[in-house]
């Protein structure tokens, strides 16, 4: 017997409303996981000290980080030297009278709800800057033109003896990314002779693209390898400019027991560069 098409169809109608209204929604249970400390900080010798301590939500939150107030942040040296660090807000703990000083080991200690996280590192000798050149490269459209793109040279006698590493921070107060750029060196390829970090500006025709009369900040860290590895890993995970596609991950952090951020020891040489042609 042939039943006819319309009870098929009927059926089918059926069956799909009963799975509709069969759907569960399911959040996976990664709540506990997702929780980790973020210790963010530097120590130099000019600005002092300054550790930012938070936490991170569960998986399902928003993407925004609990700031931690109810830390013991501690910095001792190995000359015996120990300070504890105040509590200032928003999870900062702040002190501008403590300088790091070229070949003293620094550690710092944060204990904070039973757990605690430590990292030492040893300031690295001063690098002066020698001076800044700026320099340029057109894409078309005359000698300033919409292609026109701007950089910075930054000049600097390498320190003699293999093992030197350098972080350049970049400010300028037009561009909201400029802080965030990575500019790294070693001396693999140049040791004990002048040197050169390039800057670029910003993107082309983009608000950080330097322009004549532009006012921007440069300071030439030099910091230790354990500090140059994250940055350098970071650099690799977010691309850093040259194309890279690696696995996701977090970078190489110098805390220990499995806290996330870096603490950036380093002695500092900055000047101030107006943009002029």
């Amino acid at each position: 017997m042939i039943k006819p098409i319309g009870f098929k169809l009927s059926a089918f109608i059926f069956l799909s409303l009963f799975f509709i209204g069969c759907q569960k929604e399911i959040q996976l249970d990664l709540r506990e996981a997702a929780t980790q400390y973020v210790l963010e900080g530097s120590l130099d010798d000019s600005t002092g000290f300054k550790l930012r301590i938070t936490q991170s939500k569960p998986f399902y939150d928003d993407n925004t980080f609990n700031p931690i107030s109810s830390a013991v942040v501690e910095v001792s040296d190995n000359l015996g030297n120990v300070s504890l660090i105040p509590y200032d807000t928003n999870g900062f703990y702040l002190d501008s009278t403590i300088k790091a000083i070229s070949g003293r080991t620094y550690t710092v200690k944060v204990v904070d709800n039973g757990k605690e996280f430590k990292c030492t590192s040893i300031a690295q000798p001063k690098t002066p800057i020698k001076k800044v050149t700026i320099g340029s490269f057109n894409f078309g459209g005359g000698p300033d033109g919409p292609g026109l793109v701007r950089f910075l040279q930054v000049w600097y006698d390498e320190h003699p003896g293999q093992g030197n590493h350098y972080r350049l921070v970049y400010n300028n107060p037009k561009d909201s990314e400029s802080l965030s750029k990575i500019n790294l060196q070693d001396d693999r390829f140049g040791d004990g002779i002048e040197t050169q970090i390039l800057v670029f500006g910003g993107r082309e025709k983009g608000d950080g693209n330097l322009e004549i009369g532009d006012t921007v900040y440069v300071s030439l860290q030099t910091i230790d390898k354990a500090c140059y590895d994250y940055f350098y890993t970071l650099d690799q995970i977010t691309g850093g400019g040259r194309g890279a596609s690696v696995t996701p991950s977090d970078p190489i952090s110098n805390w220990d027991n499995q806290a996330l951020g870096v603490f950036t020891l380093a002695t500092s040489s900055s000047k101030r560069v107006i943009i002029d042609k």
